[in-house]
């Protein structure tokens, strides 16, 4: 299942550089929610079952900075939408720290630990 995911992680990222005209990954920093999009529908049509979550990314907070809710992460301007597929975080051009370089195309076998869900977050399965 890893390489049959990794195979749509590439294809759904050659098509975001295709269409915003970006030569590089890195330059999809940021973009999560339309980088999920795609995703999600390279992964409908290989017909693999998804689900996308929204949260937050947060880096080193203080317990009082960080943010109880999705709601309150939007305020801070932390939020961060992937997908997770078959036991498997995918991304694009992942925003983790902990999986190697920032933009990279991912499939990793755990959540990393700057991924928040929170009570509020919504996950749409397909």
């Amino acid at each position: 299942m890893e390489n049959e995911l990794s195979k749509c992680v590439n294809v759904a990222l050659q098509r975001r550089l295709d269409e915003t005209n970006f030569e590089d990954n890195e330059q999809l920093l940021g973009d999560c929610y339309y980088n999920t999009k795609e995703l999600a529908i390279v992964l409908s049509e290989y017909n693999i079952s998804y689900s996308i979550y929204n949260g937050a990314l947060i880096g080193d907070y203080s317990p009082d900075e960080k943010p109880e809710s999705f709601e309150e992460a939007k305020e801070i301007g932390i939020v961060h939408y992937w997908i997770e597929s078959n036991g498997y975080i995918c991304e694009i051009s992942s925003e983790s720290r902990c999986d190697g370089e920032m933009g990279e195309p991912v499939v990793l076998s755990s959540r990393p630990n700057n991924y928040i869900v929170f009570e509020d977050s919504e996950c749409d399965s397909f």
